[in-house]
């Protein structure tokens, strides 16, 4: 039996470690697709989104993110120039 419990600690540990890059990879991969969605928003802001990015973020991308970004951009865009013009002007 103590060759059991050996053994179930080895796939313990295994498994932790498997699990511990399975989250590290997935992190990566969320924050990856954040910086994309970003980019893109604001490369499609400005006008200058190139074709081959557009085409990805069509096939892999979901509008719904791209439609939620593109809201919060204009929100943010509306609002510095608020403020900005408000502390220009007296």
């Amino acid at each position: 039996l103590p060759e059991l419990s050996v053994l179930k600690c080895l796939s313990c540990i295994i498994f932790a470690t498997n699990y511990t890059a399975h989250f590290e990879s997935a992190r990566y991969e969320n924050v990856s697709k954040l910086l994309r969605v970003v980019q893109s928003t604001l490369a499609a802001a400005i006008g200058v989104q190139s074709k081959e990015n557009r085409e990805r973020d069509f096939e892999e991308g979901n509008a719904g993110t791209f439609i939620v970004a593109g809201v919060l951009f204009t929100v943010l865009f509306v609002a510095t120039i608020v403020v900005v013009v408000s502390a220009v002007t007296p």
